[in-house]
């Protein structure tokens, strides 16, 4: 059974002067087996920016379902939603999304101190993932005081340490210090867990060589 099926997904924007009609998606279709890693490309303006915010539940379709293990997400409340994408759905942003007043660590944890988990519980969820990813030196460092590569693997231990059902990545083109399809890939790789995931990208080269894991 698919962990995540999407279902004839359309979105029309109105424009705010005019009142034209932009249509975003047009009857998508797909499935996502689970730990499938699915990477959906396109040329700016396709529409991975919009699909990308309706899967992780930050916008809803004109019409369509996306089900996440069965559940149709499109239909959650309002005041539900919130909890759901923290317990359900990792996220991975092309400016990662870290604090810079908060050390690297105190980025990881920060989701597991909103969802109530314990000290003990939120140790236990972080070392393991910080030495296979190779930041656990890194650790009490500042966002400011890492590179782009490091602040990628840090905001990727902040999303498997919630354990997600789905992993979103939204990567940009490749710049220098920045990391690219590739290598995001291969981090999540080399952290040993079988992970939905689910990843834009304008561009990569399917003849690219991942990290060794």
């Amino acid at each position: 059974m698919p962990i995540l099926q999407v279902s004839d997904l359309k979105k029309i924007y109105t424009t705010r002067f005019g009142g034209q009609q932009v249509q975003a998606l047009t009857s998508v279709n797909f499935a996502v087996e689970p730990g499938e890693y699915v990477a959906i490309m396109g040329e700016s303006g396709s529409g991975k920016t919009t699909l990308l915010n309706i899967l992780a539940a930050l916008d809803k379709p004109t019409s369509g379902q996306v089900l996440l293990d069965g559940k149709n997400i499109v239909a959650i409340k309002e005041r539900d939603i919130a909890a759901f994408r923290r317990d359900h759905l990792g996220f991975v942003f092309q400016d990662f999304n870290l604090l810079d007043t908060f050390s690297i660590q105190d980025n990881i944890l920060l989701p597991l101190v909103l969802a109530g988990k314990t000290y003990k519980e939120m140790e236990k969820r972080l070392l393991p993932l910080a030495r296979r990813l190779g930041i656990d030196a890194l650790l009490k460092k500042y966002p400011y005081e890492v590179s782009g590569g490091q602040k990628q693997r840090g905001a990727i231990v902040r999303a498997l340490a919630m354990k997600p059902q789905l992993m979103l990545f939204d990567v940009g083109k490749e710049t220098p210090g920045i990391p690219n399809a590739s290598s995001t890939m291969g981090c999540v790789q080399s952290a040993s867990l079988k992970v939905t995931t689910a990843q834009m990208a304008p561009q990569i080269n399917p003849m690219a060589t991942l990290p060794e894991a």
